[in-house]
């Protein structure tokens, strides 16, 4: 049986990009098992995807779907309307990009220096905070 998944939650991005590309197709993309890829789409499971992964399944879907599950995801925790095709990257303030095991948050808006986080986890914290703070 499949557990229910939440839509705004990345376990759902992953299933989403299983049922379009496949988990073989996934597994390979990102170079991990497909048990691992199944393990990703499943909360009550240990581990979580990188972001460079979500990226590239990303690209992979679209590709093969013109769908990008991440990016949707993305857009829904930023209060944004999903997009029905590619989104310019001028409309989301803040970015948070990988670099060297760590993840920076880039502000779009601004030149100031971008705080860095050990997790992505801590990543979205953060840009959360900066938009209750906004509010």
């Amino acid at each position: 049986m499949t557990n229910p998944r939440n839509p705004d939650s990345v376990a759902f991005a992953v299933l989403e990009a299983i049922r379009l590309i496949g988990a073989e197709t996934c597994s390979k993309v990102i170079g991990r098992g497909a048990q691992t890829i199944r393990d990703y789409s499943d909360e009550t499971r240990p581990g979580n995807i990188t972001l460079e992964h979500a990226m590239a399944l990303d690209q992979a879907c679209h590709e093969k779907a013109g769908v990008r599950p991440f990016l949707r995801l993305a857009c829904l925790r930023a209060g944004l309307e999903p997009p029905a095709g590619e989104i310019p990257a001028h409309r989301f303030r803040y970015e948070i990009v990988p670099h060297r095991s760590r993840f920076v948050v880039v502000d779009n808006r601004s030149d100031d220096p971008a705080p860095v986080f050990q997790t992505m986890r801590a990543a979205e914290d953060w840009v959360a905070a900066q938009r209750e703070r906004a509010a």
